[in-house]
């Protein structure tokens, strides 16, 4: 899945003094962080709090200070289950938040050989709910990480209903120490789910997540009786600890999602984003990724499409080309004017069918 995040300036928002791993005042200086924030993180009321606001995608990591934060990308585009792995693939790989993100899964499903804790990191990346990845990074990359439990703190929440406040949602996200996670806050947005948004601080929900007003979730139905089209995707938050080593955490959030590009408002496509903790290829609306092609065009791998999809031709001997979700041929343009069944990879590494435009 690829999740895909967006660059932009920071927009802080503090979410109380107290963190969800505990008590997170600064010693010294009151305002100060000791220790300093971390590259990716800005100290705001004493707490180190993410520079990055919307967050980064599952497969990004936010890298920077607050006057300059950037998402980076650290994954390659997903890949459907029959066009070849990107050349110069590390691993296969979310995020994200946020999000949409990983080569050919090669781990054994989850709870069996990884994604617990005293176990690797799925993809180097994922663990079950209930745990966080401790990722070893060398020279800017994931090169391998080991699952621990991350008991839930003071005040901190998976979904909505677990805030019993008066006029509490569950916003963030928010870091303590090592653990960052969602809390119970009292919002100061007005914007609706799904509305779009640049900031967690304006959406009424407490979190924008992939430029839209979002909330944590459990289940699609639980996205789709909060907002019609919403669905309940995975989305990786990564707090950097140092130039070696990263916690990552899987969380799932409400976001818009999509059958074909006329779904999503204007300037997004429908895209896919693997989702591990269902074990299937979800399809929300994103930003399509810059030097990207439309369905149609040549392809070798899903990184050079806004649909981050590149399948084998239906006609033996043909050369790819990038496709988009489709529900009729209408759905797709002259240069892929075909909407056929194919199949993608879940990340468990079973096959999910899909629909997507083709040339004839």
């Amino acid at each position: 899945m690829r999740l895909r995040g967006h660059l932009g300036l920071a927009t802080l928002w503090l979410l109380g003094s107290v963190g969800c791993g505990g008590n997170a005042e600064a010693d010294g200086e009151m305002g100060a962080c000791a220790p300093a924030c971390r590259s990716g993180y800005a100290c705001v009321g004493g707490s180190c709090v993410s520079a990055c606001n919307p967050p980064c995608a599952g497969h990004e990591t936010c890298v920077g200070d607050a006057a300059a934060a950037a998402c980076r990308p650290d994954d390659a585009g997903a890949v459907p289950a029959d066009a070849p792995s990107p050349a110069g693939d590390a691993g296969p790989g979310l995020d994200a938040a946020a999000v949409p993100d990983a080569t050919t899964p090669a781990d054994a499903a989850d709870g069996a050989g990884c994604g617990q804790p005293g176990l690797a990191c799925c993809d180097l990346r994922y663990c079950a709910a209930g745990a966080e990845c401790v990722a070893t990074v060398r020279d800017g990359a994931i090169v391998g990480g080991t699952c621990r439990a991350a008991p839930a703190g003071a005040n901190e929440c998976a979904r909505p209903e677990d805030c019993t406040g008066a006029g509490e949602v569950c916003g963030g996200p928010v870091v303590s120490g090592a653990h960052l996670c969602f809390q119970c806050v009292r919002p100061t947005g007005t914007l609706g789910l799904l509305a779009a948004c640049t900031s967690s601080a304006a959406c009424a929900s407490g979190l924008c997540t992939l430029r839209q007003c979002s909330t944590p979730c459990g289940t699609d139905a639980e996205c789709a009786a909060r907002s019609p089209g919403a669905v309940c995707t995975a989305v990786r938050y990564t707090n950097t600890i140092s130039a070696t080593e990263s916690v990552l955490v899987t969380r799932t959030v409400c976001v818009r999602g999509c059958a074909r590009n006329a779904d999503c408002p204007g300037g997004q496509v429908c895209h896919p984003a693997l989702n591990r903790v269902t074990d299937h290829l979800d399809f929300i609306c994103q930003d399509a990724a810059a030097m990207t092609g439309p369905a149609g065009t040549p392809c070798v791998s899903g990184e050079a499409c806004q649909s981050a999809l590149c399948p084998a031709a239906l006609t033996a001997g043909r050369p790819s080309v990038c496709t988009a979700p489709c529900v009729t041929d209408g759905d797709c343009p002259a240069a892929a004017p075909r909407c056929a069944d194919y199949l993608v990879l879940r990340p468990s590494g079973a096959t999910q069918p899909a629909r997507g435009c083709f040339a004839s």
